[in-house]
């Protein structure tokens, strides 16, 4: 039982990657290094350096399918073998003549695979422009590729000028790599770029480079120790008909390679491969050579039929079409196999044949339509002459745009014709700016005097006080100066100074007039303003509003600016029009004679005093809104109508008697209703005239004017708003 008891207490053994890994290959019997990496979590790096050290220990085996690398439990050495005749190669404790230790090769497998990894990386760094973690990026590249080069190296099969190229490769991408890195430090970041993706190109093919050794070397150790090659032999003719010639190509010297390489010792197996690959190599050939007779059968029909169709559009005189198809003739020409000297010769000659008849029609027809264009301009030029003569230079000019036209409208070639035409175009441009010139310069003359006449006149209107006499001379000036001809720098800026020297004396003049005219205005104001509100103090409510009137007409004369001003004058306005409304001054929220004789009935009945003081409040309430709107539109605020109508409606409702109450207020809601409504079928115009309804557009628009015309006879006092709803609309067609 006390066993029993340690057995249950005793905790699990921990495992290690290793342990996790080849757990991993048991149960799976084979697995891609690549794939174990995946399902155990760890960089493929790491699981490398687990499988070289259970490799060694005899517990896993490492091999290769082409060039990908499987982990697999370990097995006989005859069947190893075997997989090693089709390139599955198991590094076991044998190896190739002069290696310290078999896992050298997978050494040199995972640093190419690696170094493919960083190129990949290093492709994206240089995407983004970290070109500081791009060099440790290419600086760890590097190494790999070292370390696969320098274990290759050492290999006996190594051609020396294959080592010498491989080595040669590495000094260049060192070289390339601190070129980069100086531009980088330089700040000259483009020519950097430019180099990482030179030193990219050439890092790929040295990787390229080693793997190919690599995987010669390897059919190398797989023939050395299966003793037999015949299953690699056969693979070659499966693949020559399976017709994938360039793999078999790649597989024949592979074994080439490997014949050259075998050590003395294999000298039998070495006569009987030559044997082989010599009977292989006139098979490989004569496979190559069915293929290409293959290809060279179906890409003569397609000459041939791209002929025809070239020929048909040459027949057409379709020149630019039949040209497409000589183009693409001579690019499917480009790509017939080698050899078949006869069958070429033959197919050359069509295609020539084709482009001499392109070349001949078309030089016939760009002939005809030369000598055709030629014939016009000839013909223009003696007809701008002919303008030229009886100086009407506008035409001369058209003509001669046409006449350039025209010239650069010629087909190509015909140098020498051209040269003479362009010899008869170059005079007529001479004759044309030298007319042009002079009647330039009488045109200038001419403008310059009547602008200096129109000046004088300007500046004598403007001294007079003539303000709008001379803004006329002004705009006739200024339509003058526009007409004047271009080229004359000198008198234009003479007139130009002259020109604004009286438009500063103009608006001097106009300033100074409009603030005398101001002040007269105001101060006719504040007189009208002072007997208005006398009025209003002895009851004389008719005289007042007559007197507001005249107010309003005035104010509507003011020209713009002095703000300040008119903001003191118009609220002095606003609180007269609110005392109008209320038949009393000051307003105090009183009802006035009518609507205090009005209210004072209804007291006679039980709660009139109710009734009347909630009949009070809500005619100040609706002389507020009144004044309110009336506020708005002095100052131009107009969005502040578009939520009125709800608050008019809900007061209305609570003054049932208002016409009797107070006959002036009701008449003035009942013009600010209208107003409101008219603002509000302004703004729905906008729709009418996006979706391009313009019959309705116009019908709306005449009925919006009548009424705009209507009301502000009766409501002077919102004439700002009638002329914004109008002017708003001015600008579409009508």
């Amino acid at each position: 039982m006390a066993n029993d008891a340690e057995t249950e207490a005793k905790p699990e053994a921990v495992k290690t990657g290793a342990d996790r890994l080849l757990e991993l290959v048991k149960g799976s019997k084979e697995i891609a290094l690549a794939d174990a990496a995946q399902r155990l979590g760890v960089p493929v790096q790491t699981v490398e350096a687990w499988s070289n050290f259970l490799e060694e220990d005899g517990l896993i085996a490492v091999k290769y399918k082409f060039t990908t690398p499987y982990l697999s439990s370990p097995e006989a050495p005859k069947a190893a073998a075997k997989n090693r005749l089709l390139g599955i190669v198991s590094e076991g404790p044998q190896g190739l003549e002069g290696m310290e230790k078999a896992g050298e090769l997978v050494d040199v497998k995972a640093s190419v695979e690696s170094a493919r990894e960083l190129l990949t990386k290093a492709s994206e760094e240089k995407t983004i422009g970290e070109f500081g973690l791009l060099r440790q990026t290419y600086e760890d590249l590097l190494a790999k590729l070292r370390l696969a080069h320098d274990r290759l190296a050492a290999q006996p099969g190594i051609a020396p000028q294959k080592r010498v190229a491989l080595s040669e490769f590495l000094k260049r991408l060192d070289s390339m790599l601190q070129s980069a890195a100086d531009y980088v430090s330089e700040g000259r970041f483009d020519q950097a770029n430019i180099s990482y993706s030179g030193l990219q190109k050439q890092a790929e093919k040295t990787a390229e480079e080693l793997n190919q050794v690599y995987e010669q070397i390897v059919t190398v150790k797989s023939v050395q120790e299966t003793k037999d090659y015949k299953e690699l032999l056969e693979k070659v003719y499966q693949l020559m008909e399976e017709g994938r010639v360039e793999e078999a190509k790649q597989l024949y010297e592979k074994l080439e390679f490997a014949r050259e390489n075998l050590a003395k010792d294999f000298v039998e197996k070495r006569q009987n491969m030559e044997e082989d690959l010599v009977k292989l190599n006139k098979d490989l050939a004569r496979k190559v050579d069915q293929l290409n007779i293959k290809k060279l059968g179906e890409m003569s029909r397609r000459i041939n039929l791209l002929l025809d169709s070239g020929r048909q559009f040459l027949r057409k005189g379709e020149f630019d079409t039949a040209e497409s198809y000589y183009t693409a003739i001579k690019h499917e020409y480009a790509k017939l196999p080698p050899g078949f000297a006869k069958e070429k010769k033959e197919l050359q000659e069509k295609v020539l044949g084709f482009y001499s008849s392109l070349a001949s029609q078309r030089e016939k027809e760009l002939r005809k339509a030369f000598d055709r264009s030629v014939k016009e301009v000839q013909s223009l030029i003696k007809e701008t002459h002919s303008v030229i003569s009886e100086n009407r230079i506008g035409d001369a000019i058209k003509l001669y745009n046409r006449v350039r036209t025209l010239f650069a409208r010629l087909p190509r070639g015909f140098l020498e014709e051209k040269a003479e035409l362009q010899e008869k175009i170059l005079p007529l441009y001479t004759a044309i700016t030298s007319e042009y010139t002079q009647e330039s310069l009488r045109r200038l003359k001419s403008k310059s005097a009547d602008i200096i006449s129109l000046l004088g006149m300007m500046n004598e209107r403007t001294e007079k006080g003539e303000i709008r006499e001379a803004e006329e001379a002004y705009e006739r000036i200024k339509q003058l100066y526009r007409e004047m001809p271009e080229g004359f720098l000198h008198e234009e800026t003479t007139l130009q100074n002259q020109i604004v020297q009286a438009y500063e004396a103009y608006l001097k003049k106009a300033r100074l007039l409009e603030t005398t005219s101001f002040a007269s205005a105001l101060s006719e104001m504040s007189k009208l303003l002072d007997s208005a509100e006398g009025e209003l103090k002895r009851g004389d409510y008719d005289s007042a509003n007559g007197t507001y009137l005249k107010i309003i007409s005035l104010y509507d004369t003011l020209p713009p600016g002095f703000m300040a001003q008119k903001t003191e004058v118009r609220g002095r306005v606003l609180r007269l029009y609110k005392a109008l409304l209320s038949e009393s001054y000051p307003v105090s929220g009183g009802l006035g004679q009518a609507g205090g004789k009005a209210i004072g009935r209804q007291q006679k009945r039980p709660g009139a005093a109710t009734a009347a003081a909630t009949a009070g409040s809500s005619v100040s309430e609706m002389i507020k809104l009144i004044t309110d709107v009336h506020t708005a539109v002095l100052h131009g605020n107009f969005r502040f109508l578009q939520g009125i109508m709800p608050r008019l409606d809900a007061l209305s409702k609570r003054l049932p008697n208002l016409a009797k109450i107070s006959p002036r207020i009701f008449s003035r809601v009942s013009d600010l209703r209208e107003e409101l409504e008219l603002y509000k079928k302004a703004l729905s115009l906008q729709a009418l005239f996006e979706s391009k309804q313009s019959r309705q557009l116009k019908s709306a628009l005449d009925l919006i004017k009548r009424q705009c015309s209507i009301l502000v006879q009766r409501c002077p006092e919102d004439k700002a708003l009638f002329d914004y709803i109008t002017g708003q609309h001015d600008v579409w067609p009508a």
